[in-house]
C-alpha cells in the first residue's frame, strides 16, 4: 500500500482530508479491500486511544479530589 493512502487515511478519520485529495481516496476505498480494512483499523485505533484517554483523565480527577479532600478537611479542623 502506498505510503499517500496511510498518510490520507489519517488525514481523513481527523477531517482534514479535502477537495481532490478526499475524492480520489474515496474511490481507492470502493476498490482496495485492503485500504477499506486499514481505514477500520485505524477509526479502532483511534477510538480505543480517545477511550483511554477518557478513562485516564477520569483517574487523574478522581485521584485528585482523593489527595485533595483530606488535605481541606484537615484546614477545616
Amino acid at each position: 500500500m502506498k505510503e499517500l493512502y496511510k498518510e490520507q487515511l489519517s488525514q481523513l478519520l481527523d477531517d482534514e482530508l479535502e477537495g481532490n485529495k478526499l475524492n480520489g481516496l474515496l474511490e481507492e476505498l470502493e476498490k482496495d479491500l485492503n485500504l477499506h480494512l486499514k481505514l477500520d483499523r485505524y477509526a479502532l485505533i483511534g477510538e480505543a486511544l480517545s477511550q483511554s484517554l477518557e478513562c485516564s483523565e477520569l483517574l487523574f480527577v478522581k485521584a485528585g479530589e482523593g489527595a485533595i479532600a483530606p488535605a481541606a478537611k484537615q484546614r477545616m479542623a
